[in-house]
């Protein structure tokens, strides 16, 4: 029997080449099967691996899950920084449509898919890699919130103000309202959206009375997160100013009876909690808020905002913390600007009260009243009748204690109606121009 032969040039071609190139064509399809591809339009943006890997699993686990894990969307569409359109092709399957949405969050990334009108939220791990691991997401993200910065404003002399005067900061494309921080002397500010029509302006109100410390104070401000750190500090200059001194004479009983322990621990417990009820919101610019405020009666000045009394001889351990108008009773008390009256009723020791907030943690107080004219929840306008002048409380005669405060911090009421402090040197004057 003949041996038999076999052709080493046959073998060598089928092991060669056409088996390597049939296992060559199986693993391609094999990897094409398994390939995914995100394309970004026309937009050249570099994403790394690891944050391409990130979007890969988000929209693999979409797409298997039936297109149902989607997430509601709880911003505007206008509040985004950009919006980048993409596709995604998964292996043999058609290219699928997405637009990447780049909020103002730095921890938030959203995905619609424009084929099912459907959103995908990233989780805080994959929307932070993706912001700050491509420079062209980062850039833009820096861009946009690294214009915002504070402007001071006062009413007299720049970056100054007296003591029981205030000024206030203008921070103008806050974007992200939790990003933003400030303190005055270390202590937090609170900070209020304008309602003036701008978009993304926000105001904190800097108090001070007449025991503010005086010299040049630190005010500290940033507008950061944790992939933006941002502090800067500028300085307001708070003026000494001086204060009268005051001696009154009160018949002994009125003083047990008003003005006991009992009396001033009712006063002061009722108040801490109306001074929370900032539940007024102004609209309209700051300008507009504080050239709105007037006088609230007319009379003669008989105690100074911040005087130093002395009460039956005795040195009073309470400063004056208004204006006292005295006026014949019945005389009708307007409110001072308007706002939304937070209290309404009578105290042992300041008698028939108003408290009004105008909005921004601005009040406006009203004592001694004879009668009452408004009711708790009741919108004022400026110039609306809100009482009539008495004598009750703690009172030695027909007068209006009159004070506007910040929270409980008592200020000059005259900075408010006429940009200046009131005294016994002026009031005639200031309380006929007003009148006039």
């Amino acid at each position: 029997m003949a041996k038999k032969r076999y052709n080493l040039k046959k073998i060598f071609i089928v092991f060669g080449v056409i088996l390597p190139l049939i296992l060559l064509s199986i693993f391609l399809v094999i990897k094409h099967s398994l390939s995914r591809t995100i394309a970004f339009g026309d937009e050249k943006i570099e994403i790394t691996e690891e944050a391409k890997e990130s979007l890969v699993s988000v929209l693999d686990a979409f797409e298997d899950s039936g297109n149902n894990a989607y997430a509601s969307v709880d911003f505007e569409l206008d509040e985004f920084i950009e919006k980048y359109p993409f596709t995604y092709k998964r292996g043999f399957s058609d290219p699928k449509k997405y637009d990447l949405y780049l909020p103002y969050k730095e921890d938030l990334l959203l995905i619609k898919s424009v084929d099912e009108d459907k959103w995908l939220r990233l989780s805080d791990y994959n929307s932070r890699e993706l912001y700050f691991k491509t420079g062209k997401f980062k850039d833009k993200y820096s861009e946009v919130h690294a214009s915002t910065s504070p402007e001071i404003k006062t009413r007299g002399e720049i970056d100054q103000i007296e003591q029981g005067d205030m000024a206030y900061l203008l921070f103008k494309n806050v974007k992200v309202p939790e990003y933003l921080k400030v303190s005055f002397k270390g202590k937090d500010l609170d900070f209020f959206k304008l309602e003036d029509g701008s978009k993304d302006t926000y105001v904190a109100i800097i108090p001070s009375t007449y025991e503010s410390e005086v010299g040049k104070m630190p005010i500290e401000f940033s507008y950061s997160s944790k992939y933006m750190p941002n502090l800067n500090m500028t300085y307001l200059t708070v003026k000494e100013r001086d204060f009268s001194e005051q001696y009154l004479t009160i018949p002994a009983d009125t003083e047990r009876e008003k003005r006991n322990k009992e009396a001033r621990e009712e006063f002061s417990n009722k108040m801490k909690n109306v001074f929370n009820k900032n539940t007024y919101k102004f609209s309209g610019d700051m300008d507009k808020f504080f050239s709105g405020f007037e006088l609230p009666c007319y009379g003669f000045l008989t105690t100074e905002y911040g005087a130093t009394r002395y009460i039956n001889e005795e040195l009073s351990p309470y400063t004056h913390t208004g204006l006292d108008i005295a006026c014949i009773i019945g005389t009708p008390v307007s409110a001072t600007a308007e706002g939304r009256v937070v209290f309404a009723g009578e105290l042992t020791m300041s008698g028939n009260t108003v408290v009004i907030n105008h909005g921004f943690n601005i009040y406006s107080s009203y004592y001694h009243l004879n009668s009452l004219d408004c009711q708790e929840g009741e919108i004022v306008e400026a110039g609306q009748k809100i009482g009539e002048s008495g004598t009750t409380g703690f009172s030695n005669g027909p007068h209006l204690h009159f004070e506007i405060s910040y929270k409980d911090k008592r200020m000059e009421a005259g900075y408010f109606i006429y940009g200046k402090a009131v005294t016994f040197d002026n009031y005639e004057e200031l309380f006929e121009s007003k009148a006039n």
